[in-house]
């Protein structure tokens, strides 16, 4: 109710009077339409009642203006005056409400400040001298909440429903089954039942769903009752549910039922979707938590269809599951309280794997020949490329075993390199050497021969071995004459 804690306080305290002088007057079987408002705090009801009149006094040492307060019962506005009459209900002063003639029917309510604080429907109760039972209350509770049945063996008349909090129980619904939208139905089967003795108007059961939704630190309830959703808020959390049943002789039963969602579990690790790049089988951790508004009794932690762990008691579990194999697997967690009501969270990943690198060399080309310069050396050109399936961290390039230049990289999945270079004459090898963000390595590896320069290349000539200083001509032949 809007306003200060002592108008509060002042208006529950008519509420309360009211209250107990119909119950007095008309019967105890009630039909709640809106919450009486209470004080939060103690403030002693003082109330007395004469004929069709009740007089309340005054105990919150605080004053209201009776101009914002109206008080109906069956649309006829009850008469309020004060005792100076003043129209302010001051401290210690008595307030006193003409009731009027009371049926046995009558819809009270009580506005403050243009706002109904109270709304109800006070039965007067029959005479039914075969009635022996009392309101049976039975239920189901499903996935979805409770399904409730109240049977009785002469007439139903009244259903509330209260939310409990930790603070107390709040009215949430209330209807009759004989008349669920429409007082006047109510009215006509009293009218009859004065006229012929009898209650024709038997409803032997009544059967309605309660479900919730809880979110952060609020509940919404929703009661179905004939087709037709009715639904309370509340800006904390709702532990239960009574039920209380009236039948048509006065007679009461009321139950209490747990307002107790399934728990809430979510999948830490691994990941949904999550991809491990491995050479081989790898350990894989699995994580649950798991909240329930009642308590977490057990999470079991499956892969595949196979229980890992089972945690008792806690509203964490974890584990690992060792040497998971390449393919796509399934993690799953599931929560049990103490109802028995589970949940789950699964988590498809896949463990792939890690092909080594791709690595060639386009030049120089393995067996080619490079002539040299006249310095008998000569200028090349490495170029190479290298790849992988999931990408790159490193490229190094050797000549003759020694590096030369390295690339860091940092996952690319392709890369290519063009390096000058000079050696001598002789036979030269260049070796290019990749690895993968995943530690494995390939190479390529080329062998090439520089050769000398054209000029530089003799032809070999036989020239045989003469001894010219033992060497005697035999036939030699002087001119103009013979040997000598």
């Amino acid at each position: 109710m809007k306003g200060n804690r002592g108008s509060s306080a002042l208006v529950a305290l008519v509420v309360l009077a009211i209250s107990s002088a119909l119950a007095a007057s008309i019967g105890s079987t009630v039909l709640k339409l809106v919450e009486e408002t209470m004080p939060k705090e103690s403030v002693p009801l003082i109330v007395s009642q004469s004929g069709e009149s009740v007089e309340v006094v005054n105990t919150a040492q605080l004053s209201i203006d009776l101009n914002s307060l109206a008080i109906y019962i069956n649309d006829r506005k009850a008469s309020i005056t004060d005792e100076n009459g003043n129209n302010i209900w001051e401290p210690n002063e008595k307030l006193r409400i003409d009731l009027g003639q009371l049926e046995d029917v009558a819809v009270v309510q009580i506005i403050y400040a243009n706002q109904v604080i109270y709304k109800a429907i006070y039965i007067r109760p029959i005479t039914a001298f075969n009635d022996i039972a009392f309101p049976e209350i039975n239920y189901r509770k499903d996935s979805s909440g409770y399904s409730i049945r109240v049977t009785d063996d002469i007439s139903v008349i009244a259903v509330n429903i209260y939310a409990g909090y930790k603070s107390g129980e709040r009215l949430a619904f209330g209807f009759s089954p004989v008349s669920p939208n429409d007082e006047q139905r109510l009215r006509e089967c009293y009218e009859e039942y004065r006229r012929t003795g009898n209650w024709t108007c038997e409803v032997k059961t009544a059967e309605f769903s309660l479900s919730w939704v809880k979110e952060d630190n609020t509940t919404r309830l929703t009661m179905n009752y004939n087709g037709n959703s009715h639904t309370s808020s509340s800006d904390e959390p709702v532990y239960f549910a009574r039920i209380e049943a009236s039948d048509i002789t006065g007679k009461l039963s009321s139950i209490v039922l747990a307002i107790d969602s399934p728990p809430s579990v979510t999948l830490i690790s691994p990941a949904k979707g999550a991809e491990y790049v491995t050479a081989g089988p790898i350990n894989v951790t699995v994580e649950a938590a798991a909240s329930d508004d009642f308590g977490v009794v057990r999470i079991e932690l499956y892969l595949d269809g196979n229980l890992l762990k089972t945690c008792e008691n806690t509203t964490t579990c974890q584990t690992v599951a060792v040497n998971v194999t390449h393919g796509t697997h399934t993690a799953t967690a599931i929560a049990y309280d103490n109802e028995g009501q589970t949940s789950s969270d699964t988590a498809n990943f896949r463990i792939i794997q890690d092909l080594p690198p791709s690595v060639s060399i386009t030049s120089p080309q393995n067996g080619t020949k490079i002539e040299a310069r006249d310095d008998f050396t000569a200028n090349f050109t490495i170029t190479a490329s290298a790849s992988d399936d999931y990408g790159l961290s490193l490229v190094e390039v050797y000549f003759d075993h020694t590096k030369i230049n390295s690339y860091t990289l940092n996952g690319q999945r392709e890369f290519s390199l063009s390096l000058n270079h000079s050696a001598t004459v002789g036979n030269h090898t260049v070796e290019v050497l990749a690895y993968d963000i995943g530690g494995k390595n390939s190479s390529a590896r080329v062998s090439f021969t520089i050769t000398p320069p054209a000029y530089a290349r003799i032809m070999s000539v036989y020239v045989p071995e003469v001894d010219w200083g033992n060497y005697v001509p035999t036939n030699i032949t002087q001119p103009g004459g013979g040997l000598r």
